[in-house]
C-alpha cells in the first residue's frame, strides 16, 4: 500500500474509478476520488496531471494490459479532461 492507501500490483486504471470486475469491489475495498487539495499536490497543474496520465497509460500498454489502440484513446480523454484545469 502507498502513502495514499492505494493498494500497490495488480492492473491499475489511470482513469481510477472502477476497476476491471468492480462488482466484486466489497471484496477488496472501496474507490475514494482524489481532493483537488490531493490531485494539486501530486501534479501540480494540468499539465502534470496529463503527464503522469500518459505514464501510467503507455505503462499499462507496454505491459499488455490496453491494446495500442486504446491507450491512443485514453492519452485523448486525459488531456481533454478538467483535472486542474483553471
Amino acid at each position: 500500500m502507498d502513502c495514499h492507501h492505494v493498494v500497490a500490483g495488480g492492473l491499475q486504471d489511470a482513469r481510477g474509478g472502477e476497476p476491471p470486475g468492480a462488482q466484486f469491489c466489497f471484496l477488496f475495498g472501496t474507490t475514494e476520488p482524489f481532493s483537488q487539495e490531493q490531485l494539486k499536490a501530486l501534479h501540480g497543474s494540468h499539465g502534470g496531471f496529463v503527464r503522469a496520465w500518459t505514464q501510467a497509460t503507455c505503462a499499462a500498454v507496454t505491459a499488455g494490459f490496453l491494446r495500442p489502440v486504446d491507450g491512443l484513446q485514453m492519452r485523448i480523454v486525459g488531456a481533454q479532461s478538467d483535472v486542474l484545469k483553471p
